[in-house]
């Protein structure tokens, strides 16, 4: 009988210590698991023929997503609906703060001369103009830009403008026997353009080309010894003209 209980008690040390083997075994192998799914991450890619596959939800395909990227804009600029930043690019139409110089020449009245303006911002730009040719001419005016860009033979980017000048003129002086004649007047124009950042020359020249509508009164003064006489007369021109610009910043 005494042999029978050892026998039996023995056998049920037996299974409780298999219980406690098998339970600390699970208990291992759930941790184990735990570890892995823990330490694991998003495949990043997948090479199939050379060729770089991104799976969806992955750590690269969200770094990758441009919908979350700052979109471009002008820097500085006044004008609605920008983000991000992009620091003076013509082709960008960063204008706001910039300063250049250029030559401008006049195919009707066939004058030339050099010129210089500043952007105040990226639609308002105030300039000055010299203009020689058969009369000197001093000019100031300002433009006011469209941001609407336009494409020209789907390559080359430009945005019309609209502007208003005052000019005074200044003839040259003629003598004759006895006397002289001096020409001098003034007046204002309208002028409508495009102006386009050409890269393709260098990337800080942008070019104009517009049409102008000028009025002006011009005197002449004759003086022939003690006798002078003034006759004055009122002009209007049509011109076309084109321009070539440097910006310094």
């Amino acid at each position: 009988m005494r042999k029978i209980v050892m026998v039996n008690l023995i056998g049920f040390c037996c299974l409780v210590s298999t219980l406690f083997a098998a339970t600390g075994h699970a208990e291992e192998v759930a941790n184990s698991r735990l570890m892995f799914m823990a330490s694991s991450k998003p495949t990043k890619s997948i090479m199939v023929d050379g060729v770089e596959y991104v799976p969806k939800g992955s750590e690269k395909s969200a770094r990758n997503d441009e919908s979350d990227r700052p979109k471009l804009r002008r820097s500085n600029s006044d004008r609605p609906g920008a983000d991000g930043e992009i620091n003076g690019k013509l082709e960008n139409f960063a204008m706001k703060g910039k300063y250049g110089a250029g030559l401008e020449v006049s195919v009707v009245n066939l004058g030339i001369g050099p010129s210089a303006e500043y952007w105040i911002t990226d639609n308002i730009v105030a300039s000055g103009h010299l203009g020689l040719g058969s009369f000197t001419t001093y000019g100031i005016r300002g433009d006011y830009v469209f941001d609407k860009p336009i494409k020209l033979y789907q390559t080359y980017t430009v945005e019309p403008y609209v502007g208003l000048g005052y000019t005074f003129i200044k003839g040259p002086e003629e003598s004759f026997a006895g006397g002289s004649v001096k020409t001098e007047g003034s007046g204002v124009d309208l002028h409508a353009g495009l102006f386009m950042p050409a890269q393709y020359i260098y990337k800080n020249v942008a070019l104009r080309a517009e049409f102008a509508y000028s009025t002006a009164t011009v005197e002449a003064t004759a003086t022939a010894g003690p006798i002078t006489t003034t006759v004055s007369g009122d002009y209007s021109t049509l011109g076309f003209g084109f321009g070539i610009y440097y910006f310094f910043n």
